[in-house]
């Protein structure tokens, strides 16, 4: 059984394990997006492979899976801050 999904704007099939066992591509996905950037690199040929895509495709789903995580306890993870308020009153220097 094949499902449509839809990940930055474009429709990508995501194929369903016959076996409960076997890991799905999302699953595959958030997996390879959880390594270090060496890690990602040393293995992300035989995991696109494995997947049946190309390799610039993984890059794609899981570089933009690592932007959308905001976990702040990982470290060399994007820090995110609230936007600065301006101040009410005038400046002079």
């Amino acid at each position: 059984m094949n499902a449509l999904d839809t990940i930055e704007g474009e429709t990508v099939e995501i194929r369903e394990p016959v076996d409960p066992n076997i890991e799905t591509d999302a699953e595959a996905i958030s997996r390879l997006a959880e390594l270090s950037p060496f890690e990602y690199d040393r293995v992300r040929e035989a995991e696109a492979d494995k997947i049946g895509v190309r390799i610039g495709t993984l890059d794609k789903q899981v570089a933009g899976l690592r932007i959308t995580s905001t976990d702040e306890s990982d470290p060399g993870r994007a820090v995110l801050f609230d936007e600065p308020e301006a101040w009410p009153d005038l400046v002079d220097g």
